[in-house]
Parts: C-alpha cells; structure tokens; sequence
C-alpha cells in the first residue's frame, strides 16, 4: 500500500510541475484597443528629458487581471508574463526608439532602462497573498508599482518590442532577477551557452552593463523551461522505477 502511495504522490506532482512551468492558454487576445487611460512619464537621461506616453487599454488589462496563468512561479517562468506585442508596450517601444534614432545600441537599452526605473517604483510582495505575485507589463504599468521580477519583466518586454534580443536573469543565490540583452561592449556581461549578454540592473536605471554581476546568472526562458521540465520527469522516472523494482 505504500509503494501505491508513493507512486500516486510523484505522479501528482510531475502532474503540478508541468502544469506549472508550461503556458497556458488565456484564450484570445483582443483584437481591438477599447477604453483606457493615458499618463505620460519625465524620463532623464544624459542630460536630457524625454516625455513618454503610456496608453493603457482596458480590454487588455481585463484579460490580464483575469489570466488563468499562476501567479506564484518564479525561475523558470517568468518568460510566460513577457508581452512584446501589448499595444501599450508597442508604443513606448516606438517612443524610445524615436528618442534614441541617433542613440548607440547600448544608450537606447539604458534608455529603456532608465523609463522602467522612472515609471515604476519598486515595492516588494510582502503582506502579498503569495510570496511572488508576478506582473504582467501593463499591470506593472497600471499600478507603478513592483518588485525585481516585475521590473526584468517589463524592460524585457520593451527591448523584444525594440527588436532587442533579450531575457530575463534569475541570479541564483541571490534571489533577484535582472535582464541581459544580447550586445557586446557592455562593461559587465555574462556568456551563456555560447552567447554574450550584456548585463542590465533594471531595479536601479543604471546605464546597461554598468552596475556589477553578483551571483551566478541563468537564462529564464521557454526552452530551459521546457529542459527543467524533462528534467524533473526523468528524475520522477527513476523514483517511479526505483519503487517498482
């Protein structure tokens, strides 16, 4: 009766895991931008200001608020809150890119950086229901307020919408999350798999690549999410195995 109990209880939770570390369907997405409000943000940035608007839309945040994805997840997940195609994240992107058109690749990400930083004000989840409630972009936007993950999140949305190759960064043992952007020339900078990322602090503004690397930095993104899930599979096959032997 045991061995059952066990088996019941590792299928349950591959069952849990895969459940949670894959997307899932929030059905679809509005095709047209209804209602909403608009607020514009003072960015500073080398000396000079740069007003950007940010458009809300109503029927996006609705499908936001009411996303059946959990909340609670954190490595591993957070590319599935990374919206480069919300109209809201469009047009800053379009915004910024304006700005920075005689900008250098690593001035427009600060810039980018620098809006995130100016916009958003960094609030952690405690007193939360959950330990980690993430955010999507919009929502971020629509509160002003977020914690490490929620920032990584939003500036990783910008910089894909600016045609940047970027990803969030969980860095192990420290439990923060920052943003790395696929450039060279950044002064801090991390290889992963071959690739060389330039390392953006988004809790703090800092010019990209400037602010240090501390802990040990892992790509957050859907094929590492689907590695670990092959992982966690194949470590619940060989319990399941081991019990049946």
């Amino acid at each position: 009766m045991n061995r059952f109990v066990a088996i019941f209880i590792v299928l349950l939770g591959v069952a849990l895991i895969s459940i949670a570390a894959l997307p899932m369907m929030n059905g679809a997405e509005p095709t047209d931008k209804e209602g909403g409000s608009i607020y514009s943000v003072l960015v500073s940035f080398d000396h000079h200001t740069y007003a950007v608007n940010v458009q809300l839309y109503d029927n996006y945040l609705e499908g936001y608020h009411n996303s059946t994805i959990p909340r609670f997840m954190s490595t591993f997940a957070y590319y599935r809150y990374i919206t480069p195609d919300d109209p809201t994240i469009k047009d800053i992107a379009t915004q910024l890119l304006l700005y920075g058109s005689d900008m250098s690749d690593l001035d427009k990400v600060s810039l980018a950086n620098a809006f995130v930083h100016t916009a958003v004000t960094y609030k952690n989840d405690e007193g939360a229901l959950l330990p980690e409630y993430l955010q999507y972009p919009a929502e971020t936007l629509e509160r002003g307020l977020g914690d490490c993950e929620d920032h990584a999140i939003l500036l990783t949305s910008i910089l894909r919408a600016m045609g940047y190759d970027a990803v969030t960064v969980t860095m192990l043992g420290q439990q923060h999350v920052a943003v790395g952007v696929a450039l060279e020339g950044g002064e801090h900078s991390f290889t992963w798999f071959g690739k060389e990322y330039c390392y953006v602090e988004s809790t703090s503004g800092a010019y990209a690549g400037y602010q240090g690397i501390s802990g040990s930095p892992f790509v957050d993104d859907m094929p590492w999410a689907i590695l670990w899930i092959i992982i966690v599979l194949l470590s619940f096959g060989f319990l399941f195995w081991t019990l049946r032997g």
